[in-house]
């Protein structure tokens, strides 16, 4: 079993998360599992600083490695977050 964003292998007795896009599950490395929960936090708490940072380290972790149907569902979940984003940012302008 390999990671579908980074293409690491997973190792004895290492847990990996598994998500349902759907069509198939997906199986993520504990490592890339945690970034996606820190963009999905800074995204609820309107980090946009933070959840650009997110982002960029999950797409250098994804490069070449990742695999279709997670390409296909990171986007979907990273757009689906950047809109909490701004939400947020234009309820704080009427503020």
């Amino acid at each position: 079993m390999k990671c579908d964003c980074c293409g690491r292998k997973k190792k004895l007795l290492e847990a990996f998360a598994s998500v349902d896009n759907g069509d198939k599950k997906l199986t993520l490395c504990v490592d890339c599992n945690d970034l996606l929960y820190k963009l999905r936090d800074a995204a609820n708490e309107g980090a946009a600083n933070e959840f650009q940072s997110i982002q960029q380290s999950l797409t250098s972790r994804m490069e070449g490695e990742a695999s279709k149907d997670f390409q296909a569902w990171s986007e979907k979940f990273i757009a689906k977050q950047h809109a909490k984003i701004v939400k947020s940012g234009t309820e704080a302008q009427v503020e």
